[in-house]
């Protein structure tokens, strides 16, 4: 991501460091990835509401003061010693970073089963926008997927990796049977959330075309 995709916000009050340092400076420049979710889920810490937001919002920031080393992420304890102004301006300020990269795109449902993305899953050096469900997971593959997930975003990724049965593109004739767990590990963020719901409308369908069949003995 480009400096002028980064997104900086000055801290009201900032934290002050053991060595007597204030660092207020705090940098969004990193889209969350289904990886990060799949972390961020598998981490107990999150299941504290308060918790969980900051370490969502953890998942985009590349700079805090000068606490940050290369490839590390700012410790949750220091997020938490923040107070209500600074966590409020956090806050407000990753939403409008995760908005503003966005830059316009959306996502779309093209029928009850294929649904257009935003950004689209990279196989093989190609881009795909479309993914199309097709596959009902049994009783027993939901078992499985119980048993070897790690975290609600972790069983959301398996769910949607044994539903899909397509991938392709809205300008372009690739076409990618099935999915991944490492391409959905890639994906962005909007992308899975876009994907779940459209999992879940696709369900959706079955049941409005179900039939109740009256009880003989009525």
């Amino acid at each position: 991501m480009t400096e002028q995709e980064q997104l900086t916000i000055e801290l009201p009050f900032g934290y002050q460091s053991k060595d007597g340092a204030l660092h207020k400076r705090v940098v969004f420049g990193k889209r969350p990835t289904g990886e990060d979710l799949v972390r961020l889920t598998s981490d107990r810490q999150s299941e504290v509401n308060t918790q969980f937001q900051l370490l969502f919002q953890r998942t985009s920031i590349v700079e805090f003061g000068s606490l940050m080393k290369r490839g590390m992420s700012v410790p949750l304890t220091t997020l938490l010693a923040l107070n209500r102004a600074d966590r409020d301006a956090l806050a407000e300020t990753h939403a409008e970073f995760l908005q503003t990269t966005l830059e316009g795109r959306s996502t779309e449902a093209l029928s009850e089963s294929a649904f257009r993305l935003a950004f689209g899953l990279e196989v093989g050096g190609e881009v795909f926008d479309v993914v199309e469900f097709g596959n009902l997971p049994t009783g027993a593959d939901e078992v499985r997927i119980d048993k070897s997930q790690t975290g609600s975003w972790h069983r959301g990724l398996l769910m949607l990796e044994a539903q899909i049965v397509k991938l392709s593109q809205s300008e372009g004739s690739a076409v990618n049977n099935g999915v991944e767990m490492e391409t959905m590990l890639r994906a962005d963020w909007f992308d899975l959330e876009a994907m779940n719901e459209g999992a879940q409308a696709w369900m959706n369908s079955f049941r409005t075309k179900t039939k109740r069949v009256a009880n003989a003995n009525s």
